[in-house]
């Protein structure tokens, strides 16, 4: 094993200082550009649950980005931060709490959008929601202090993550990282599959039907279509991308990230193991967030445009027909969007029917026929 001098393990701890404060920009200056759209979708309107979900997605990330910002900055960036042992433990806390917070907001949105297209089914929704949350970012940090993960204070950066258990450093820089990237890519196919997939079968022509409804009507309809396909397919292809940086091996011969196999390759011969970062772990607390806020957002834009009849489409007031409380709560993001079974039905209706669920109201119910209820959130 090569032995790193000072020099070079400071350059290591440097080059992931950069990365975090990379991260952290790209997020503030997405932050920025989309102040005017969180003001006039989400504080201009009433509240529901997307606002919370968008909300909580979107300041927990602020959070996280921050804390981990001051948690990486060494002392020529921040002359006055003297951050102690008992400091930087209380940051990572901050990081930990806000990055599994964010996770979860994410991953009950989208299961409850997913769910809503499926006729509400809720063992697909929780099964993704629990897919959801096998996030390697907040996962191994979560398991690496929880059993014997440790915060020191500089030399080589404000804090240093830190455990003398090289069994856990094994796990939190090699196993984890690749089950969880693994599950995660899975998880992000399987909802690109279902969204696809019911999108087809709305698009197929039933049998007896002398119309057929435009695939385009169908994208804007269910509130998934073009959006959510691609955002799963653009997190397809940053699992894809990062599951090397995200795994680190105290082995040249695998050929992955040179500069984390160095850094566990220092580690193994210290009394102290890193905690480990990687490129996929600092800019997963700026891409993924941005990506689901960016969904939520034009699914809001798509709501309020349809509300004002904004988007051209034929809408009318019909609520969708269930009546109980959880009913009411999930309408606020997903609406009625069952499909009728192509298979069953022998006339297809294109009617777009939307509820005014933001501010509350109603119009009488319409039963003329087989109907779809816009998502409105």
């Amino acid at each position: 094993m090569h032995n790193f001098s000072d020099v070079e393990w400071a350059n290591i701890e440097t080059q992931s200082i950069h990365m975090d404060i990379a991260s952290a920009t790209l997020f503030y200056y997405e932050y920025i550009l989309t102040i005017p759209d969180e003001v006039r979708l989400f504080w201009q309107h009433p509240r529901s649950l997307a606002t919370v979900l968008y909300l909580l997605i979107r300041y927990a990330s602020l959070v996280t980005n921050t804390a981990r910002l001051v948690f990486s900055a060494p002392e020529y960036l921040y002359p006055k931060v003297r951050l102690t042992a008992t400091g930087c433990q209380t940051l990572q806390d901050i990081v930990e709490i806000a990055q599994l917070i964010s996770t979860a907001a994410g991953s009950a949105f989208i299961a409850l959008r997913i769910m809503a297209v499926w006729s509400r089914n809720w063992y697909l929704g929780s099964i993704l929601f629990v897919l959801g949350l096998i996030n390697s970012t907040p996962l191994a940090q979560t398991l690496f202090f929880a059993f014997s993960g440790s915060v020191q204070a500089p030399p080589y950066s404000a804090c240093s993550e830190g455990t003398e258990s090289p069994t856990m450093a094994l796990v939190v820089t090699l196993y984890v990282p690749l089950v969880a990237s693994a599950t995660n890519m899975a998880y992000e196919l399987l909802c690109f599959v279902l969204v696809v997939s019911k999108t087809y079968r709305g698009y197929r022509v039933p049998h007896g039907s002398k119309t057929q409804p435009q695939l385009t009507y169908l994208l804007i309809r269910d509130g998934e279509g073009v959006i959510c396909s691609l955002y799963f397919a653009a997190m397809i292809v940053m699992g894809i991308i990062n599951l090397p940086t995200s795994i680190s091996v105290s082995s040249l011969e695998l050929g992955l990230s040179v500069l984390l196999l160095s850094v566990v390759d220092q580690a193994l011969q210290s009394p102290v193991f890193p905690a480990g970062g990687s490129l996929n772990e600092s800019f997963s607390r700026s891409l993924v967030p941005i990506l689901t806020m960016r969904f939520l957002a034009n699914i809001k834009r798509t709501g309020v445009q349809d509300q004002t009849g904004a988007s051209g489409l034929r809408l009318s007031t019909v609520p969708f027909a269930g009546g109980t409380q959880t009913d009411r709560l999930l309408q606020h993001i997903t609406g009625n969007v069952q499909f009728s079974d192509p298979e069953s039905e022998n006339e297809y209706s294109t009617e777009e029917t939307v509820a005014e669920l933001d501010n509350g109201e109603a119009a009488p119910e319409n039963t003329s026929g087989p109907q779809s209820t816009s998502d409105v959130v």
